[in-house]
């Protein structure tokens, strides 16, 4: 039957052993989900293991330290779960309950642990079946895998960089629809909330767009499932989302070639995909947010046929009049998914699209000055919006072709490609003057292929892969002033590159080591200063290594480079007559990784540097020079997991400084820089879900999300001379609460958003000095149907 056999093996031989090892290896794992320490047992030897998952689930393996053979090990793993390890006659291990021992009358009792499984007379006996599979993705707030640093699926615990995961039940604590308002959840990470100016397409070019998001105070590249998309433009809804995960500084190996300007970071946003779990799932909810708001969602999937199965997820909200004064918001769309999983080859196709009519944040006047001479970053009382009317109609479509195959036990293939389109018509007043229209349309067409390998050398194990990424980008944006004129801009563009990257495993060291060539063979830009370029290739390194002190305790450093390529002419010459160099990007970080409480809870602590160089400032043939550009320190720390049986918790501190070039005035030298902004110097994140005692409340949960920020520095602007001012944003802490109770199939959730009604801000002030505010108090009420 599908889905009755899960499969974990080692990708590492194109043959599987006709004899089990006898040979004794050291191991040094430490406790974790039975699963994932069968996988690592089984790539250790390059044996195949399958097993039923309701064997395995929600149970834990001990930490197995010293030298084993291959059953031994197994059998550490197994045996507290009262589980046996058995070879077969081709040479695998098939994980079974242990077989009572039988006395022998001339004889020792036989070892349950070697104790051959008895056979009910008149029982069939069919043939082994295996599934090649993936281990787990997460434990309820905890995630255990990622694949948006490697491009390949990787335990967190053994990646020497930090990782950050919100799994699919941490977003639904938060109880917010924007998959980009969940990230604000994530240490290091600041999002731009409302309709902001800023990076509106992947290459980075000027314009509006409703949201995005800074890692470690710089750009950040977003990712759908993977890939690159223009679904920056526009927040995905959760609903659509089953994961987002969060590789922090310049690594470039996930969405193509670097992005203009520099990046913090990748969030990716990984979709719900059609599998053999059955959904069927109802929600409706009300909440008082915004004079009201109505939203309803459907789940649905299953098995459609032999090998096939199928999922249909839609929702659709409305809201009355905003906070902000602005008139109502709404939002549509539906993801369906069909996926054909046979043996070693997996295909699915996914079709997406979403209707959206989204109004900037509640926001406040910046940059008011007071009697003394002051400025205030918001005046009471002016916390308003410049009009009402102002909104961004959007609308986004894709349809996307997943295929893997699994070669042999050790080797693997990908390939993928979607294309995407997005439409948004923004409507913006602007202090001192008439609305402005912007309208956007980009659309991307966007392939990958990748190729890995498991290679066994001696002691060595090696993960070896190679991505090829093709890309083509059509972006389109036409402003409309308000006395009739309008400036357009069109851009065509081709990106290529390709990856190379090895993760080894030696003992108790973990390596990673990538390389990525990226290129823009055609760039045509056409508008007012229309021209067509090619730019010179850009090549990102990452380096890493990680090493496993004790079985609960491992410290790793590692280095990320980014060349970046920039919209400029070629051969251009500074002031002084050289070539302008191309500006790049490094970040250099150690931590460390612990298993606390017996490996129930998952700690990371990563301290890091960021630095941009070779950045242009001034005018081209007056002053144009190179300049440093901004610089980063600071240090996150992540801890994640169940610290009681009754309790999820989801914990994340980020401290952060530097300081940014001076580039506001043109013509004028940078200076030594100014603070850097946008960024609170210290935040603290948590998500936490408690289980009450039966006594107490029988099937009910309570949740908790809590945001806290101190004072940050934003940039305004005095609009008689254009000179930009510094401001300071008062710090806040925002707390939510919920309460869960679940009969049969129902659950019901009653809910508080900013429960004491604090006036939280956002962190980015736009030229026209808006400052978002976040929602006021709020409550709310969902049912939901699972079957």
């Amino acid at each position: 039957m599908a889905g009755s056999c899960l499969f974990i093996a080692a990708l590492v031989l194109p043959s599987v052993c006709l004899a089990v090892s006898d040979e004794v290896r050291d191991f040094d794992l430490p406790a974790g989900p039975l699963d994932d320490t069968l996988l690592q047992i089984a790539r250790h030897y390059n044996v195949i293991v399958s097993f039923q998952p309701k064997l395995v689930e929600r149970r834990r393996a001990p930490s197995i330290s010293g030298q084993f053979t291959l059953l031994q090990a197994l059998n550490l793993a197994t045996q507290p779960h009262g589980l046996v390890a058995q070879p077969t006659a081709g040479g695998a291990i098939s994980i079974a309950v242990a077989a009572p021992a039988v006395p022998d009358p001339g004889g020792p009792a036989l070892p349950a642990a070697t104790a051959p499984m008895a056979e009910p007379a008149g029982m069939a006996v069919l043939p082994r079946v295996e599934i090649f599979g993936a281990a787990r993705q997460g434990d309820g707030l905890r995630a255990l895998r990622a694949s948006s640093a490697t491009r390949i699926d990787a335990p967190l615990a053994e990646l020497p960089q930090q990782v950050s995961v919100l799994t699919g039940e941490a977003l639904a604590l938060q109880g917010v629809q924007s998959s980009l308002e969940s990230t604000r959840y994530i240490p290091g990470v600041v999002l731009t909330q409302g309709i902001e100016f800023g990076s509106s397409g992947p290459g980075g070019y000027g314009g509006q767009i409703l949201s995005g998001v800074l890692v470690r105070g710089l750009n950040a590249s977003v990712a759908l499932s993977g890939m690159r998309t223009v679904r920056n433009l526009v927040p995905v809804d959760n609903a659509f989302i089953d994961r987002i995960e969060v590789a922090k500084g310049p690594t470039g190996v996930l969405t193509g070639i670097s992005d203009l300007g520099g990046r913090g970071g990748v969030v990716n946003l990984v979709r719900k995909q059609a599998g053999p779990d059955v959904h069927k799932e109802v929600t409706q909810s009300v909440s008082l947010q915004d004079n009201g708001t109505l939203r309803a969602g459907a789940d649905l999937g299953g098995e459609l046929g032999a090998y096939m199965y199928w999922r249909l997820i839609g929702y659709g909200s409305e809201t009355g009049r905003t906070e902000g004064g602005y008139e109502r918001q709404a939002g549509a769309g539906v993801l369906g998914s069909l996926s054909h999983r046979r043996g070693d080859f997996t295909a699915t196709l996914t079709l997406q699209a979403d209707r959206q009519r989204i109004v900037p944040s509640p926001a406040g006047r910046g940059g008011i000055e007071q009697a003394d001479g002051s400025l205030s970053p918001v005046e009471p009382g002016l916390a308003m919006p410049l009009d009402g009317s102002d909104r961004a109609l959007a609308s986004t479509a894709d349809v996307e072709l997943d295929l893997a195959w699994r070669l042999s036990p050790a080797w693997r293939a990908t390939w993928k490609a979607r294309l995407e389109a997005v439409s948004v018509d923004g409507r913006r007043h602007e202090a001192g003057r008439d609305f402005a229209q912007d309208l956007i349309a980009p659309r991307d067409a966007g392939m990958q292929a990748g190729l890995e390998h498991t290679l066994v050398a001696g002691s060595a194990t090696h993960r070896l892969f190679m991505g090829l990424d093709l890309e083509r980008w059509h972006y389109v944006e036409t402003f409309r002033f308000p006395d009739g004129v309008d400036d357009t801009l069109a851009i065509d563009e081709v990106r290529q590159s390709l990856l190379l990257q090895d993760l080894m495993s030696v003992g108790p060291w973990r390596v990673r080591l990538a390389v990525q060539r990226g290129v823009v063979p055609k760039h045509v830009s056409r508008g007012q200063d229309g021209r067509e370029s090619a730019f010179p290739p850009s090549t990102n390194w990452d380096a890493g290594v990680l090493y496993r002190w004790s079985p609960t305790t491992s410290f790793y450093a590692g280095s990320q480079y980014s060349a970046e390529w920039e919209d400029r002419p070629a051969a251009l010459t500074l002031s002084d007559g050289s070539l302008a160099p191309y500006a790049s990007l490094r970040q250099i970080q150690v931590g460390t990784k612990s298993d606390l409480l017996g490996g129930r809870l998952a700690l990371t602590v990563e301290a890091f540097r960021l630095r941009e160089s070779n950045l242009l400032h001034g005018i081209e043939g007056e002053s144009l020079q190179s300049v440093p550009g901004t610089a980063v320190n600071g240090a996150e720390l992540e801890l994640t997991g169940r610290p009681t049986p009754a309790l999820d918790l989801h914990l994340g501190l980020a401290l952060m400084g530097g300081r940014t070039p001076s580039v506001f005035v043109p013509g004028v030298p940078s200076g030594p820089g100014a603070p850097l902004g946008w960024v609170p110097a210290a935040s603290m994140r948590l998500l936490a879900r408690h289980r009450l005692p039966e006594r107490v409340l029988s099937n009910t949960r309570l949740g908790l999300a809590a945001m806290v920020n101190s004072s940050t520095r934003v940039y305004s602007f005095d609009q008689a001379t254009g000179n930009p001012v510094l401001l300071r944003l008062p710090g806040g802490a925002r707390i939510d609460l919920s309460l869960e109770r679940t009969a049969g199939p129902w659950s019901l959730t009653a809910s508080v958003t900013n429960v004491f009604d604090g006036q939280f801000y956002g962190t980015v002030s736009d030229p026209t000095s808006i400052i978002p505010v976040l929602p006021g108090r709020s409550a709310a009420l969902m049912a939901t149907f699972r079957d």
